[in-house]
């Protein structure tokens, strides 16, 4: 359910398994990276790097955005080599042990949760800080206008 609020749209499953069968790899995005970032220079792949080389392979942009936040958990635009290819192959084995082949590997969903979960718990923290905020503004006013 928290997919379809944070992305605003269906996302196909078939158009997910198609991203991540087309997924580049690691050595071959960031040898073909753009980006003037460090981490970029250094091999980590950036997501519009990621988005690009998903665009030329003429993937479903909304589901090559999702295996991306799917991989990098909500953790920030740039993710570990590592991590993309470990993820990758976990996501891959799982979609090839599934029938008909568009089967989303129960990997990638726990992964794609996690963002959400990390999204979602950063808006609370954000209106939990902004709640206090509020509480002390309207205490030193109170108080202000009580002296």
């Amino acid at each position: 359910p928290l997919v379809g609020i944070y992305y605003d749209t269906e996302i196909s499953m078939e158009d997910v398994a198609d991203a991540i069968a087309k997924a580049p790899s690691a050595e071959f995005i960031s040898s073909r990276s753009e980006s003037l970032n460090y981490m970029a220079s250094r091999g980590y792949i950036e997501r519009g790097d990621f988005a690009k080389e998903m665009e030329v392979k003429g993937c479903n942009a909304l589901a090559s955005c999702v295996v991306y936040d799917a991989i990098s958990q909500g953790k920030g635009g740039v993710v570990s080599p590592v991590v993309y290819e470990d993820k990758l192959e976990v996501y891959r084995s799982g979609i090839s042990n599934g029938v008909g082949g568009d089967v989303v590997a129960s990997s990638f969903v726990g992964d794609l949760n996690g963002f959400l979960a990390v999204k979602v718990g950063a808006f609370f923290g954000l209106v939990f800080c902004l709640f206090i905020d509020f509480a002390f503004i309207a205490n030193a006013g109170i108080e202000g206008w009580l002296k």
